[in-house]
């Protein structure tokens, strides 16, 4: 009798640890974690949050995970060791519309046939973008963005649930946001799609560092690179920093400013992980954080960004933290273009929807890549030229082609061996061979854009909105005179 209630007992104890673990498993709290040496499945990540983080502006080079020398981002990289951390992505385009056209929607910003800031009109209210892909599988969505070429009149608005723009200045911060981010999550309690982006390292006209906090602007002094009569200016809030903008300092401000900006970004997404560990969700999120574009700080003799395709305008940052998933790297070039359509593999989402970006998995797990294609359009001073810029990175060979009404160039790079893009090889014998390959490759492409500027009304453009608040807003973000 003894020994058949210790048995009904044992088995009593058995059952309830089976129901235990069960429950723990599927709860989350005992995760089945991927090492870094096995392959990734589709919909490894099925109904989890996703929060996608665009940093404006933002060059690879000056995050500490990707070989900066000082500290700028602590959080991005603590995150990077737990995350698919890709060492060389690379954006479309060199300025912030059609990078986040293709970021969202997967598609080449030329199929819209958005070249240049003159080509700029709104796009199609029909226009498939993420958070419309996941409206359908029942995902809420929020967008807390900086308007200016995210504002809502450019249509990238369409499909979220909410949609919240500051104006540019003090408000195009990332911590101008943090507490309206932090309401909307309290409330959430359905999966969701975050997307956030902030202006906060861009450099421009009135959107000036100065307004930064005290501590961000002279934590990166560096008295090699910045007068005293510059630090003066910036120890002193309000103070007039034009001190700082000689010729001779101009390089050191910018930097050590751009850095202490990205600093303050880095210290708003620690405190977003932080929030979403205490909401008990960030390990059912995929989280992303990227940029649409880089800056030039005198680099090819130049300053900001839209005019080129030279690597510190198109190298940024891309890294994925997978629920569930060891940390691990990525040599192989991969281009922004390819996030939607990694979203929705992750999530098991079926893509139908004709994209020109492919799916990173087969990436992550160990498969080849693809030639990269970027393009951007502007107008190059004091010629006033307007350019369409093409480029191609293959096998760490790079060919930028320049085309106007006047003229047609090409430059050459061999990336492994000059990674600054100082030497144009084209026409160096050795490298004969090379150049035809890829100049062919980009030709192709581009005759496959069927690019077609007759589809774009410009007239309509910028004057066209009839939004003088809106041009102000760039014009304070140094893309218009």
């Amino acid at each position: 009798m003894h020994k058949r209630k210790r048995l009904i007992l044992g088995l009593g104890v058995l059952a309830i640890l089976v129901v235990l673990f069960v429950a723990l498993s599927y709860g989350g709290l005992l995760k089945k974690v991927i090492d870094s040496s096995s392959p990734i499945p589709s919909g490894i990540c099925k109904d989890c949050n996703v929060v996608l983080i665009s940093i404006d502006t933002l060059r690879a080079d000056h995050l500490p995970c990707y070989g900066y020398e000082k500290n700028t981002a602590p959080n991005i990289c603590a995150l990077a060791k737990d995350s698919v951390f890709f060492k060389e992505p690379y954006s479309v385009s060199a300025w912030t519309y059609p990078s986040h056209y293709s970021m969202l929607t997967g598609l080449y910003p030329a199929k819209k046939s958005l070249l240049s800031i003159d080509d700029m009109v709104p796009f199609n209210s029909s226009t498939n973008m993420i958070q419309k892909m996941l409206r359908k599988e029942n995902y809420s969505s929020a967008a807390f963005t900086n308007a200016g070429f995210m504002d809502r009149k450019w249509g990238f608005s369409s499909g979220f649930d909410l949609y919240n723009q500051t104006s540019s200045g003090m408000q195009a911060r990332f911590y101008y946001n943090q507490e309206k981010i932090s309401s909307w999550l309290e409330k959430e309690n359905d999966k969701f799609f975050l997307f956030l982006h902030g202006y906060d390292v861009h450099t421009g006209k009135t959107h000036s560092f100065d307004k930064n906090p005290l501590n961000l602007r002279t934590m990166f002094y560096d008295n090699g690179s910045v007068s005293d009569k510059c630090y003066f200016a910036l120890s002193r809030p309000g103070e007039n920093i034009s001190a700082c903008l000689e010729i001779e300092n101009r390089k050191g401000y910018t930097v050590s400013q751009y850095d202490g900006a990205l600093y303050g970004s880095d210290e708003y997404i620690g405190r977003l992980i932080s929030e979403l560990k205490a909401k008990g969700v960030y390990d059912k999120t995929i989280i992303i954080i990227t940029s649409d574009h880089g800056d030039r700080f005198g680099d090819h003799e130049r300053w900001g960004h839209v005019d080129n395709l030279y690597q510190e305008e198109i190298s940024v940052p891309l890294i994925i933290r997978i629920p569930g998933v060891e940390g691990k790297e990525v040599d192989t070039p991969v281009s922004n273009l390819d996030i939607a359509p990694t979203i929705l593999e992750l999530l098991g989402v079926e893509n139908n929807y004709n994209m020109d970006g492919k799916s990173l998995l087969p990436i992550i797990n160990g498969g080849e890549g693809r030639p990269i294609y970027s393009i951007t359009g502007g107008k190059v001073l004091p010629r006033n030229d307007s350019l369409i810029w093409f480029s191609i990175i293959e096998d760490k060979m790079k060919l930028i082609l320049a085309v106007s009404e006047n003229m047609t160039g090409t430059r050459l790079y061999d990336l492994s061996a000059d990674p600054h893009e100082k030497n144009n090889v084209q026409n160096e014998s050795r490298y004969a061979e090379v150049y035809s390959k890829i100049n062919s490759a980009l030709s192709e492409w581009i005759i496959n854009l069927n690019l077609d500027k007759s589809k774009n009304d410009s007239s309509k453009g910028l004057e066209g909105l009839g939004d003088p608040e809106l041009i102000e807003q760039l014009r304070s973000l140094g893309y218009l005179n």
